[in-house]
């Protein structure tokens, strides 16, 4: 019956509409921990020959659940050679699905591979793409991250769009204790400027990683203590409690 059931999911992968592959990688991506190791490792070459086709919701929806079904492969290589080669797929979809796959496949012996891909995918031409790796790498830090990447998230902080320059604070205020001191200096004087921000969660986001970094590097920033005082109750207890819960 478990094998039936797989080979069912597996079936509605390669042939249902939007809908039917999207709920059959769902139930794939919940269920994979229970289901026979033996025989989810006979289903994985077919995932594996979907995420290798022509572009399209399929290919996307594959190379979402290979990051899941990673952990219960024997073979991990091939689904990490998939996942890096749709890492740059002409598919925006595809590379952002690639991104967070990546994640789910995160270890010691290739950590550094895959932390690589997604500072290169921070310049991708996809808004998309660029947010997903950011939002990624938000989660890995801290580690010392490349030169290029440090710039390209300290232009996110200049975005237009509030939701870029709230995330890219949040990964500074994460990278901040493996920089080197050009750069922290850098990115100290930009969340100077960010308390400022029209964008209340930019706001408190500046202000809790200057508080932090205050508190790491026992520091003073009378400048930033006294815009705090200013703020309203709302953004001073905000501020406070986050940090308070760090």
């Amino acid at each position: 019956m478990e094998k039936m059931k797989i080979e069912e999911l597996i079936h509605f992968l390669e042939t249902g509409d939007d809908t039917a592959s999207w709920n059959a990688v769902h139930t794939l991506m919940t269920t994979a921990p229970k289901i026979d190791r033996k025989l989810l490792q006979e289903q994985i070459n077919r995932v594996l020959d979907i995420a290798s086709s022509k572009a399209g919701f399929r290919k996307v929806y594959a190379v979402m659940v290979l990051g899941k079904l990673f952990q219960y492969a024997v073979s991990k290589e091939k689904i990490l050679d998939t996942l890096l080669l749709a890492a740059r797929d002409p598919d925006e979809n595809v590379r952002r699905a690639a991104v967070f796959a990546l994640s789910d496949c995160i270890s010691d012996e290739i950590r550094d591979k895959i932390y690589s891909v997604f500072e290169a995918l921070l310049e991708d031409e996809a808004k998309t793409v660029r947010y997903g790796a950011l939002e990624i790498l938000t989660e890995v830090l801290p580690y010392k991250i490349g030169n290029k990447a440090f710039d390209k998230i300290l232009g996110f902080l200049e975005a237009d769009e509030s939701w870029f320059r709230w995330r890219a604070v949040l990964a500074i205020n994460k990278a901040y204790p493996e920089l080197d001191s050009s750069e922290k200096q850098k990115a100290v004087s930009i969340l100077i400027e960010l308390i400022e921000d029209e964008d209340v969660f930019v706001k408190v986001r500046a202000y809790e990683a200057l508080l932090n970094i205050k508190d790491l590097e026992k520091r003073d920033f009378p400048e930033v203590d006294e815009a705090l005082r200013k703020e309203s109750d709302f953004v001073r207890q905000w501020v406070l409690y986050n940090f308070e819960q760090k």
